[in-house]
């Protein structure tokens, strides 16, 4: 994946892996998600964990995301509203057991897990 940033079509510049997180950092969640959503697929995990903050991500995306092999990229995951109070609990134990340091930052959000997950917590 390619990405550059162009303006007024006469100057372009392509965007190292770390600018791009920096850069992604910036931009609105809301008028940009499906630019996001597509940078949740960027080969790099650096980038992938910028994405991952952000809050209109489609679940899809945040669910893929919280099975990523990069551990950063799921604690960024895990830092996510939308991902908390969206979840089911499973995938929220997965998230767990892959490192204490997730474990940390959900507890710290716990505010954010729903309440209406009995019919979960008997399984």
């Amino acid at each position: 994946m390619k990405i550059t940033l162009s303006i007024d079509s006469k100057e372009t510049i392509e965007l190292g892996f770390s600018d791009l997180a920096t850069f992604v950092g910036w931009l609105d969640d809301e008028k940009y998600a499906a630019f996001f959503a597509l940078l949740a697929e960027h080969p790099s995990s650096e980038v992938r964990c910028a994405a991952a903050y952000k809050a209109f991500l489609p679940l899809k995306t945040l669910r893929k995301l919280a099975r990523d092999p990069s551990i950063e990229v799921v604690r960024n995951v895990a830092s996510n509203a939308n991902a908390l109070e969206n979840f089911k609990v499973s995938l929220i134990q997965e998230m767990i057991a892959r490192d204490v340091s997730v474990a940390a930052i959900i507890a710290d959000n716990l505010e954010l897990l729903r309440d209406d997950r009995s019919e979960e917590r008997r399984v």
